[in-house]
């Protein structure tokens, strides 16, 4: 009996991955040409998940004594499309006895393997291994998974947050000094919060947000882009874009988003609300071009770096890496038929001191993701639950702002 190479075998394990993504959000790739600049050996597969860093996966037959410097070396080569950096690379020893299996046979006994893998990320001299030794074991699913994580870009999040840390600083700072006591006491109330520095920086970190929901949701429901608020020569129209929000809230709601936002940004006088209103979404515009606007999380990273004194404000930040920990602790418990929606449907999760949503994100995320795993479209769930399944609450209008 012929052998399987290791490039049938990559074909073959791109095509059951790209069916752990269904909807066609995540293009997956074996042995392509022209992936990177560089020249030199094509990576063995490309995961490409919808506005996520794509991840090489680098693979081998037992003993596989080179894969792990065939993934060191693809950190820091370059994308052809985008221009942007391989920033994590997923190393796979493909067991030994799969070289002996029959083509015809390769999908149905890769769906039923264990493999051994580790992550590479960053770039030398500063390349790091997960786990530091050994390797994970998993089938299919644990690996699909852990390629799906490892798409984001920490690069990006790092570069957004500080983006959006400095615009926030500056434009409170401005609004203190330009803005009438009154107001600043009137916002300060809508939070719930002491009138100070920090509280104001809340507030622009709030209406932050806002801009980049909206940026996230223009064309749905007939939400206009950013763009059309900026009328030259009169500037930006901050009165159309808060017309725009009290549409939103009547016609299709998104309340824990807008409603605090228009609450901050009515009361501003006009020159300071409307040079507020063209930063934010100059800013908005800048954090979309490196994709930071659909990156997880980057939210909360934000509201850690605000938060000076946590203690006084009761509010502990729990990092999303002990979040999705716990979530996959709890969800790993549950007795469902993860391949049925109504089955799904019917859990309710409940945080009930959210902060800024990484534990009750993470807890959705691990059911989506079973339900993906089982060949479920994930996406037919998200209205059912953001309606019914999952409920959050927290003492602070800004934490349940950042969780929605």
């Amino acid at each position: 009996m012929p052998r399987t190479t290791e490039p049938v075998f990559n074909a073959a394990l791109a095509t059951v991955l790209r069916g752990k993504y269904p909807g066609g959000e995540c293009q997956v790739g074996a042995e392509q040409t022209a992936v990177l600049r560089e020249k030199g050996r094509r990576p063995d597969i490309v995961v490409r998940p919808a506005n996520s860093l794509p991840v090489i996966v680098e693979t081998e037959f037992e003993p596989a004594r080179g894969v792990e410097e065939d993934a060191r070396k693809r950190l820091g080569q370059t994308f052809a499309a985008g221009g942007g950096s391989v920033e994590q690379v997923v190393a796979v020893q493909i067991p030994a006895r799969a070289a002996r299996v029959p083509q015809e046979e390769l999908a149905a006994r890769i769906a039923q393997m264990e493999f051994r893998y580790c992550v590479f990320t960053g770039a030398a001299p500063e390349i790091a291994r997960w786990p530091e030794c050994g390797w994970l074991r998993g089938g299919l699913a644990d690996m699909a998974t852990c390629i799906e994580l490892s798409s984001l870009s920490e690069s990006r999040i790092a570069r957004g947050t500080d983006q959006l840390e400095t615009c926030v600083m500056e434009a409170a700072l401005d609004l203190r000094r330009r803005t009438p006591p009154g107001v600043l006491k009137q916002i300060a109330d809508t939070l719930r919060q002491q009138d100070g520095e920090q509280t104001t920086r809340m507030a622009v970190a709030i209406l932050a947000n806002a801009f980049c929901f909206h940026r996230a949701i223009e064309g749905q429901h007939g939400v206009p882009p950013l763009s059309s608020f900026d009328r030259p020569p009169s500037g930006y129209s901050r009165m159309n874009l808060m017309r725009c929000w009290q549409r939103i809230l009547a016609e299709v709601n998104y309340y824990p988003i807008f409603d605090i936002a228009l609450k901050i940004l009515m009361p501003l006088p006009t020159r300071e609300g409307k040079e507020l209103a063209r930063r934010l979404a100059l800013l908005t515009e800048e954090l979309s071009a490196i994709g930071a606007t659909s990156l997880q999380d980057m939210s909360g990273r934000l509201f850690q770096r605000l938060i000076a004194d946590r203690k006084f404000l009761a509010t502990f930040y729990t990092l999303p890496s002990s979040s999705a920990l716990l979530a996959e602790l709890a969800v790993a418990r549950l007795d469902r038929d993860w391949s049925s929606a109504d089955d799904i449907l019917r859990l309710q999760v409940g945080d009930l001191a959210c902060g800024t949503g990484t534990l009750i994100g993470a807890a959705y995320h691990a059911l989506r993701v079973r339900h993906r795993r089982s060949g479920g479209d994930d996406a037919v769930l998200h209205g059912s639950m953001m309606e019914h399944s999952l409920i959050a609450a927290d003492i602070m209008p800004a934490a349940t702002h950042l969780t929605a």
